[in-house]
């Protein structure tokens, strides 16, 4: 049996130009995927590039804006230290200012209760730990009746408790010319101040 080759026989220049074209085609589809790849690279980088400077403008913005909140609450603080320091000041005065109003009622009511021949020689407040506060006071006078009209005074003013007659001395003075002779009573009360009262 023969055989016929009814194909037509293509030349080895034939061949060539066909394998030639094949190639020239996958060269120019290969080209194009690459000229693609880079043109999306390209327009993908200048889109990120624009964004990030968007962020960058926004966050310079944000940053403009938060440097006077910085300084806001920079002021802020010193507001709230100059207002503890002006609060302790005033807690102070106050305090100071309530001390004074005590101390001048307990002394008012001193005098008052001080017959007019008395005289204080000795004065003395004080608080213990336990915030009892006391009054000491050494007096003297003329007269012994004066001793029991001074604790009586002290009780009717109502701002002293416990009032004690600690000691009474007598002690004669004797003029330079000797014509006369003074009896002096040194006398020491004792009392208590209440809470309301004392400092």
């Amino acid at each position: 049996m023969i055989l016929i080759n009814l194909l037509e026989k293509k030349s080895k220049l034939e061949m060539f130009l066909s394998l030639f074209n094949v190639l020239y085609v996958e060269l120019a589809l290969f080209l194009l995927a690459v000229i693609i790849t880079i043109s999306i690279s390209t327009i993908t980088s200048k889109n990120l590039n624009y964004e990030l400077s968007i962020i960058t403008m926004g966050k310079n913005k944000l940053y403009q804006q938060l440097l006077p909140l910085k300084n806001t609450k920079a002021k802020i603080l010193n507001y709230d230290k100059n207002k503890k320091a002006l609060l302790k000041k005033i807690n102070t005065v106050l305090q100071a200012k309530r001390k004074v109003s005590i101390y001048f009622n307990v002394l008012s009511k001193i005098e008052e209760s001080t017959p007019d021949d008395c005289w204080i020689t000795s004065f003395n407040y004080s608080t213990s730990k336990s915030g009892i506060s006391m009054l000491n006071i050494k007096i003297n006078t003329l007269r012994a009746s004066s001793i029991n009209q001074f604790i009586t005074n002290m009780k009717v003013s109502a701002i002293f408790e416990n009032i004690m007659l600690e000691k009474v001395e007598k002690d004669s003075e004797v003029d330079k010319k000797k014509q006369f002779i003074v009896d002096i009573h040194e006398f020491n009360v004792k009392a208590k101040i209440p809470a309301e009262f004392s400092i």
